[in-house]
């Protein structure tokens, strides 16, 4: 018969507490791991869209024949809706659309391209010849379809002579860039105009033959073959939270320009700023939705 020692009775009960201590520590980091699960999931439904948000675009629109655009809207990371139709009551017309791609993933969510086409020749204009377009009717693939507000979009109808043409363009990741235009006859060129130009007036930067916009460069000459160039520069500070540095911007900006017979034309050229997104600032313009 083995004889229990004091000891031995001391390393049992040391046993057992260890033990005992274990189970605890398992359960309570058990109970932890249930908790940050839950939370995670709570966090994440609440999130997550409880339908497609269109984002805000200022864009002046025109084309000779067809208005080719892109509009952009945000879903969930892990849905599948995609864009099936966009009706526009202000022009009474139903947009032809092509497959939409993904702009940008970050964090619950991701933002999708519809690109979009206009048939200039089957428009009425109701008030003029510009016509400001503010939402649209879009039906979804998942059956539903929406009233959604789009921003500002600007569809130039006026057809007027162009005694421009492009000679080359070009942009930088900076927002920085040019177009070189050559007239191809005499003319006189009296103007710039924009839509949306006062809007960013203190953030945005135009140079006319290297000559700031700012110092009064109309009206200048410009004979056969001459090269006109335009160069731009779009600039936010960084250090000051700017709402615009949130908006799909298409600066279509247009020349403005007489022959000697004095026929008028305009010529255009663009300029486009696609903002890149933080999750932070989804989830602002998320919130920002849900409570319109």
């Amino acid at each position: 018969m083995i004889k229990r020692t004091k000891k031995m009775g001391f390393n049992i009960i040391k046993e057992k507490y260890l033990e005992d201590n274990f189970i605890r520590k398992v359960i309570l980091g058990v109970v932890i791991l249930a908790l940050v699960w839950t939370g995670n999931i709570y966090y994440y439904h609440q999130h997550q869209l409880s339908k497609a948000q269109f984002m805000t675009h200022y864009y002046d629109l025109y084309g000779r024949k067809t208005i080719i655009f892109n509009l952009y809207y945000l879903v969930n990371r892990e849905d599948d809706l995609e864009v099936i139709s966009i009706y526009f009551p202000k022009l009474d017309y139903h947009a032809r659309l092509h497959p939409s791609g993904i702009r940008q993933r970050e964090g619950y969510y991701k933002i999708k391209t519809v690109h979009v086409e206009i048939d200039k020749e089957e428009l009425k204009p109701p008030d003029g010849e510009k016509i400001l377009v503010q939402e649209g009717v879009i039906s979804f693939s998942d059956g539903t379809t929406e009233n959604h507000e789009l921003g500002k979009l600007y569809f130039n109808l006026e057809d007027q002579p162009s005694h421009l043409v492009t000679h080359s363009v070009g942009s930088r990741s900076d927002n920085t860039g040019y177009t070189y235009l050559r007239a191809k006859e005499r003319v006189t060129v009296s103007g710039l105009e924009s839509s949306f130009r006062e809007d960013f007036d203190d953030v945005f930067d135009i140079m006319i033959n290297n000559t700031p916009l700012s110092e009064g460069v109309f009206p200048f000459q410009a004979g056969k073959n001459d090269r006109i160039d335009v160069k731009y520069s779009l600039s936010f500070n960084g250090e000051v939270e700017d709402p615009r540095q949130h908006i799909f911007l298409n600066f279509s900006m247009s020349l403005l320009t007489e022959n000697e017979e004095g026929q008028k034309g305009r010529s255009y050229f663009s300029m486009n700023y696609f903002p890149v997104f933080e999750f932070d600032d989804l989830k602002k313009i998320v919130r920002q939705g849900e409570e319109h």
